[in-house]
């Protein structure tokens, strides 16, 4: 499943497609970017955990997430694998 996450807030959301643009608790809608094609939000077999040195957000993915993606505590976000 596809993880995005919003620039603004960097709330993650599993969808196949782009979610909802609801209210951002940051104010505003959210700005959603695709961080990866293959992962979730809990732990399942095959995915690897990865957190952004920045901001701490936790997500798990077969593949390194999007490094590109703007980190609301930095520039971009860092992800660092937690598991093997």
């Amino acid at each position: 499943m596809k993880l995005w996450i919003c620039t603004k807030c960097a709330l993650v959301i599993p969808s196949n497609t782009v979610p909802r643009n609801s209210s951002c608790q940051k104010g505003g809608t959210h700005q959603w970017t695709l961080l990866t094609y293959d992962g979730d939000v809990v732990p399942k077999p095959g995915l690897k955990a990865w957190q952004c040195r920045h901001c701490g957000t936790l997500v798990y993915s077969k593949n390194t997430p999007n490094q590109a993606v703007r980190c609301p505590a930095a520039s971009v976000h860092l992800w660092i694998q937690i598991t093997q």
